[in-house]
């Protein structure tokens, strides 16, 4: 069996035309993503940074009615910009300690900023011998200028409660860097695709 991802990222104009499309192999899971996966094979807690850096220790499962991993989020509304697929202007190659992207866009309709769209994931599908899930968004340019994007990551709320204290983690869990950065176009729009792929 093999776990593949691969990412898609569509960039238009503001009249809908294609300017560019990108399709490649994401070779980019961070530690915190083993870790969270490690932890729901053997048990036990798990130690994952978030992307503030701060560390959270977190009961894969259930402990006791004080200490309990609740659940994990991925889809979120428009807007929300620390949760779902976000994109940033970083060119730095990916290392496995990753937390944060680089420098990320964050969501708005001013200068340097992008209009981030819901965040969704499909149910998982079956064809052949591939079992496959997406995770979408969509983000628009309605900040009056260009933006040049480098970098794009996917961010997993998890929901926990420790010491009888609820909390919310956003934890980097993949961060991809383009070979060539993209522009997208003020007025224009970019969809963005994370494909996860198991092949038996």
């Amino acid at each position: 069996m093999m776990i593949k991802v691969y990412y898609k990222v569509v960039v238009r104009d503001k009249n809908g035309k294609v300017r560019y499309i990108i399709r490649r192999k994401s070779k980019s899971f961070v530690k915190n993503f083993m870790e969270y996966l490690n932890k729901f094979f053997k048990s036990g807690t798990m130690t994952l940074k978030d992307i503030n850096g701060n560390d959270h220790y977190i009961v894969a499962g259930f402990l006791d009615v004080d200490n309990y991993f609740e659940t994990p989020r991925l889809l979120v509304g428009e807007g929300i910009d620390d949760c779902g697929i976000v994109l940033g202007s970083g060119t730095t190659p990916p290392t496995p300690d990753d937390f944060k992207l680089e420098n990320q866009i964050p969501h708005g309709d001013e200068t340097g900023k992008l209009h981030y769209m819901n965040n969704d994931c499909s149910e998982v599908q079956v064809s052949g011998n591939e079992i496959t899930f997406e995770i979408t968004r969509d983000f628009i340019n309605n900040s009056g200028g260009d933006i040049t994007i480098g970098e794009m990551g996917l961010i997993l709320d998890i929901d926990y409660k420790k010491g009888g204290t609820y909390y919310t983690a956003h934890v980097l869990m993949i961060r991809d860097v383009f070979d060539t950065p993209v522009t997208v176009l003020a007025g224009g729009s970019l969809s963005a695709k994370y494909t996860i792929k198991v092949v038996t």
